[in-house]
C-alpha cells in the first residue's frame, strides 16, 4: 500500500499541530549585591528542592498572580468623603447646568474686574482661556 505525498503531508501537518508550543522569556539582574544575593539564594532553593530553572520561575510567577490578579482596583471618588455634605462651591458648580449659566461680556468689563474674575477657582479651562484672551487684550491696548 502506497501512501501518497499529500497523506504524508498531512500526517505531519498534524503530528506538528499537536506538539506543544513553548514560549521563552528572558529576565535581567543587575550586578547589584541584592540581586546576586537573590540569585544565590534562588540557586540554593532549587538544588535543594530539584527543581528546574523552568519550574521555580512558574511556580513563583503562578504565586505572584494568584496573589494579585486581577490587580489593585482604586478606591472610588468619593470613597473618604462617603456621607459627608459637599462644600458650598461644590452645590453651587453642581447645580448650574452649563446651558443655564448666563452668558457673560468679557469685552465690557474693566481689566480689574477681569483680573479678579480670573482668580475665581471654579472655573472651566473654557472660561479661564477667555478671560485671559481679554486681559492681554485690553492690556495691550494701554
Amino acid at each position: 500500500m502506497t501512501i501518497s505525498e499529500n497523506e504524508r503531508k498531512k500526517d505531519r501537518e498534524t503530528i506538528l499541530k499537536a506538539k506543544r508550543t513553548r514560549i521563552c522569556v528572558n529576565f535581567y539582574l543587575t550586578d547589584s549585591d541584592q540581586d546576586l544575593s537573590l540569585l544565590d539564594k534562588m540557586e540554593t532553593l532549587r538544588h535543594r528542592d530539584r527543581w528546574s530553572m523552568t519550574r521555580l520561575l512558574r511556580e513563583a510567577v503562578a504565586e505572584y498572580v494568584g496573589r494579585h490578579f486581577p490587580g489593585n482596583p482604586g478606591p472610588p471618588l468619593n470613597h473618604w468623603t462617603k456621607g459627608e455634605p459637599l462644600s458650598v462651591a461644590a452645590e453651587e458648580k453642581l447645580s448650574q447646568k452649563d446651558h443655564e449659566r448666563p452668558t457673560v461680556d468679557y469685552g465690557s468689563m474693566s481689566l480689574d474686574e477681569l483680573r479678579t474674575l480670573a482668580k475665581k477657582r471654579f472655573l472651566s479651562d473654557r472660561e479661564r482661556s477667555f478671560i485671559n484672551f481679554f486681559i492681554r487684550q485690553k492690556e495691550a491696548l494701554r
